[in-house]
């Protein structure tokens, strides 16, 4: 039905399985790749004892070879983190569904590194919509190209996705599970910001973006306003009911962008940070901003409403919010078993 070509080593096909109507995501690979294939579809047979769809973890179905390639079948999934920023010219997400993102994200991270795995390339173009048009999109993780068992980390030579790559992969340090917070870090800005945090073409640049006197700052040559993560506020002065959340968000962003991976915070750490959960809403004046971003969450399959207010009948006549363009354009990211 459909053939779009991603990379030098793969194509990406929508297929259709002519008995049963169904849509499925196939991904047809070169064989003189057959050592990198033959680990990623280990790896993605070993994750399919997880259970997939609450890891939010995209579904591996099967692998076959035909003539000289080798296939992956896959549940098909709607666009990638990186395409909803691009079609909607840079606008970025809105806060609450950040939260939800970065929630569903840390889920698919503490699956994987319970089951000692290292996903070792998160970026937008890894992270995909279950249904990109409906209001019950939820996300799920993807690419596991790269992916290992954790222990095998530092045997492998991990490709540097410039903006995301952690500094210990550049820097050929010791590595741990610890590199994809730094990554999935960097995608929640890109999400807040609407572009990349840092240059995506130029590793000294990047390297320079990484270390600054021992702290984490923002390029110039990206963000002429921006240079720090304290800076961020600046983006979000529009809506005063939003501070807190901007404060959350950023406390979060240092926690996971820390250059040294033994100082990172942990998935199962973040997923109680007060932004994932939320216990800072409780001082929001705006009943409605509470009200919306605990909707989304409780869409999201979260749960643990930790310090929070958890009824959603709060009556709506708080109307100083206006719900950014994402709310209208694909609603919020929601789990579809929800």
């Amino acid at each position: 039905l459909d053939q779009n070509l991603t990379g030098y080593s793969f194509r990406i096909a929508e297929c259709r399985n002519v008995r049963t109507g169904e849509h499925f995501a196939m991904k047809i690979m070169k064989n003189k790749f057959y050592s990198q294939n033959l680990r990623e579809a280990k790896i993605l047979t070993q994750l399919k004892n997880l259970n997939l769809h609450e890891s939010n973890i995209v579904n591996f179905s099967e692998c076959f070879s035909y003539k000289d390639r080798t296939c992956f079948v896959y549940e098909k999934l709607e666009k990638t983190l990186s395409e909803l920023i691009f079609a909607a010219n840079g606008t970025p997400f809105h806060l609450s569904e950040i939260r939800g993102i970065a929630y569903q994200t840390l889920v698919a991270l503490n699956s994987l590194n319970n089951s000692g795995f290292t996903h070792a390339n998160i970026k937008p173009e890894n992270i995909m919509c279950t249904d990109g048009i409906s209001q019950d999109s939820g996300v799920k993780l993807i690419g596991f190209s790269n992916s290992a068992k954790t222990s095998d980390l530092c045997d492998l030579e991990i490709p540097v996705a410039c903006g995301y790559t952690a500094p210990e992969v550049l820097l050929d340090g010791p590595l741990d599970e610890s590199l994809d917070i730094w990554s999935l870090g960097c995608t929640l800005a890109f999400l807040f910001l609407g572009q990349h945090m840092s240059p995506v073409d130029c590793e000294y640049q990047f390297m320079r973006f990484i270390v600054n006197q021992g702290s984490v700052y923002i390029s110039t040559t990206v963000h002429n306003d921006l240079t720090s993560l304290d800076d961020l506020f600046k983006q979000n002065q529009n809506e005063p009911m939003d501070y807190l959340d901007t404060e959350a968000f950023i406390d979060l962003l240092k926690n996971m962008l820390k250059v040294n991976p033994a100082d990172r915070i942990k998935p199962a750490d973040a997923l109680n940070h007060p932004f994932i959960t939320m216990s800072h809403l409780r001082f929001t004046p705006s009943k409605l901003y509470k009200t919306l971003s605990q909707k989304i969450m409780a869409d999201c399959n979260y749960t643990k409403q930790q310090n929070v207010n958890t009824s959603l009948s709060t009556p709506t006549s708080d109307r100083e919010i206006t719900p950014g363009l994402h709310f209208s354009r694909i609603g919020a990211f929601r789990s579809k078993s929800a």
